[in-house]
């Protein structure tokens, strides 16, 4: 499912950039809208669906291998940024350049990506509505960060603990 939406957020990214009628334009924007939520509360309920049930040691056993999650959580950051791009994309008027210049389909997604990453170099300016969703964007970034690397030390802390009590056991 990741993969689909790895080739349509892109698209939406350009069809939210071109002039195009207002319903459309607000589908697209409500379709970006519902990634995002989809991937932050995916992020945030993952580690109840982690793992599977194993009836003879009865307990949870984790199917999720670190790799597994890291390239993951790379995927999703990265999605993120072309989901936010998107939305942004979606008024001309939302990002204000600080060097008067006409805005392409890429400016939205180097914005995006300067937010996301908290660099923030101060060319391209939030206005309006758009100032409310770098900062959700933000959050959400940071949010993804923080559960993958929450995550990945404590399977390395399960894998670290069950490789000790397998050398006991020899």
């Amino acid at each position: 499912m990741t993969i689909i939406w790895w080739i349509l957020s892109p698209v939406l990214l350009l069809i939210a950039s071109l002039e195009i009628p207002s319903l459309v334009k607000v589908a697209v924007i409500g379709t970006l809208a519902l990634r995002i939520v989809n991937i932050t509360f995916a992020n945030l309920r993952g580690d109840l669906r982690e793992g599977l049930w194993d009836p003879k040691a009865k307990t949870i056993v984790n199917f999720y291998s670190i790799r597994r999650r890291l390239v993951l959580g790379i995927m999703n950051y990265g999605e993120l940024i072309v989901c936010f791009a998107g939305i942004y994309a979606s008024d001309p008027t939302a990002l204000m350049p600080q060097i008067p210049r006409p805005l392409d389909w890429f400016s939205p997604l180097y914005f995006s990506a300067i937010t996301q990453l908290a660099i923030g170099y101060g060319d391209l300016t939030p206005a309006g509505w758009a100032r409310a969703v770098s900062i959700l964007q933000g959050g959400c970034g940071l949010l993804l960060v923080v559960m993958t690397i929450g995550r990945l030390s404590t399977r390395l802390q399960v894998s670290d603990a069950s490789h000790r009590r397998r050398l006991r056991l020899r």
